[in-house]
């Protein structure tokens, strides 16, 4: 947070934290005012390892690693808020579910879940190599703004 606005996210382990807010506001709830908006809503993304330098050990989410993200939102500055997509084994209420033609990218072919609970952000640079088909978005809507 900076001066009352979201600048980075991350859905690492609390413990490596320290939260702290200058200019006042929630962060959760700017972090929820936050998604369901942006010029790249419905990108799917492909930003490779969530650190610059993986060798330097784990990392506290199980999201590390190459994985596409759909963007589903942003942060002050023009960065992305994305969520990681996921084999769908286990769905819940904020994992919703997409069938394999609502999600267009290279390689793409099975159901997959998109993993609500594990927001980060990336550079507004992050190019796309895919998208949420249109008939989904409406549903993920409401789950983004259910859960958030």
């Amino acid at each position: 947070m900076d001066h009352g606005e979201v600048v980075w996210a991350g859905a690492m382990g609390e413990h490596l934290l320290t939260v702290e807010s200058e200019g006042g506001g929630d962060p959760r709830q700017l972090l929820g005012d936050a998604m369901g908006a942006g010029p790249r809503l419905w990108d799917v993304i492909w930003p490779l390892e969530l650190i610059a330098d993986p060798g330097r050990g784990p990392l506290s989410t199980v999201y590390q690693g190459e994985r596409p993200w759909v963007v589903i939102g942003f942060v002050s500055g023009g960065d992305v808020l994305a969520a990681p997509l996921n084999e769908a084994t286990n769905p819940k209420r904020f994992t919703p579910v997409l069938a394999p033609d609502e999600v267009s990218m290279p390689g793409s072919s099975k159901e997959s879940q998109l993993e609500l609970a594990h927001v980060w952000s990336f550079p507004r640079s992050v190019a796309a190599v895919g998208s949420v088909a249109p008939r989904a978005r409406g549903r993920l809507l409401q789950a983004l703004r259910s859960y958030f």
